[in-house]
């Protein structure tokens, strides 16, 4: 806290900024603060509970949801804004787990899961329905990502492993890809970095494997040269600037690790990880911060920031649950 006067022209001291985007906000009678800049893409809102009365937010119009799930099998929409999380009046179609999520624009969509569907649910405004587009076959525990205005769901389960990749744009038109990934597998995670979308891990009916796929724009699939650090399924993606994290899942035991894929597709692990070692989690990603949510069993979230710290946050998802479908959207 410092003091001034500037009836009589003293000057705030230029060591108060300390780094680009810092302001100062009144705390009170001729008291200030620094107020630090927030994080990439939020904006300041008044606050009462703050000490300087305002407030760094995420843009209400960013907003992520988590859907379906298994604690057993449910039909529950989560909504996750601003770190609080409750769930809204609207449901899924139908009680499922081991769906695939992905936002486009103000979109959400919601496809496959157990029980075998190819049915593809869509979020928008808070109401819930299915579309008229399916996927090429009922699946569940594909991975999936966007690219642009398009969604992608990758590999799962249809009655066997496959490695099918089926499309869908924003005008809810579903094609197949003549591209597939590398191997047929189950439980991959996907993230959208750049223009490419990347899948990783996955199990293909023998075991785990570490290798991520990288699909281009032109909609052409190659193997990277790097791997995961260790043989992974049951893992979750997101994206933090010009990076994509893949955390938790599991080997022979579920891991709290959490991998970097930077744009150059160098592969490190970071020193920090999650609150606990968790496989089948979700994820959701808002401006510079990615956020992992459930998994077997916990309803936990950690948050990763962009200069790669975990943190525990105080909201919870509605019950601990894992598979869930989690798409992020803006609008």
């Amino acid at each position: 806290m410092a003091t001034n006067n500037f009836g009589n022209n003293c000057g705030i001291s230029k060591s108060t900024f300390t780094a680009k985007g810092d302001k100062v906000a009144g705390t009170g009678s001729a008291i200030y603060a620094r107020l630090p800049v927030g994080s990439q893409g939020q904006y300041l809102t008044c606050d009462s509970t703050q000490s300087t009365g305002v407030n760094w937010l995420v843009n209400p119009g960013q907003r992520s949801y988590f859907a379906g799930g298994y604690t057993p099998s449910t039909n529950v929409i989560d909504r996750f804004i601003n770190e609080t999380c409750n769930s809204i009046a609207s449901t899924l179609t139908s009680s499922k787990y081991g769906l695939a999520g992905i936002g486009l624009s103000a979109t959400s969509y919601f496809a496959g899961g157990v029980t075998l569907t190819a049915v593809i649910d869509k979020i928008l405004k808070e109401v819930c329905s299915s579309i008229s587009a399916t996927l090429s076959a009922p699946r569940f525990y594909m991975a999936s990502a966007n690219i642009g205005s398009s969604a992608y769901f990758a590999g799962g389960f249809d009655a066997t492993y496959t490695n099918v990749m089926d499309k869908l744009t924003s005008a809810e038109v579903r094609t197949t890809l003549s591209a597939t990934l590398s191997a047929s597998k189950i439980c991959p995670a996907g993230a959208l970095l750049s223009a490419s979308a990347y899948f990783a891990g996955g199990n293909n009916g023998s075991s785990a494997v570490n290798v991520i796929d990288r699909l281009s724009s032109a909609e052409v699939r190659a193997t990277i040269a790097a791997t995961l650090s260790s043989t992974l399924e049951y893992l979750a993606g997101a994206p933090i600037s010009s990076s994509v994290y893949f955390a938790g899942g599991r080997d022979s035991v579920p891991v709290n690790t959490i991998n970097r894929v930077s744009i150059a597709e160098v592969r490190t692990t970071i020193s920090a990880t999650l609150s606990i070692s968790v496989h089948g989690l979700s994820s959701a990603y808002v401006s510079s911060l990615a956020y992992f949510a459930g998994g077997i069993v916990t309803n936990i979230i950690n948050k990763l920031t962009i200069i790669e710290t975990v943190s525990t946050i105080a909201a919870v998802i509605s019950s601990s649950k894992y598979t869930m479908g989690s798409a992020s959207v803006i609008g």
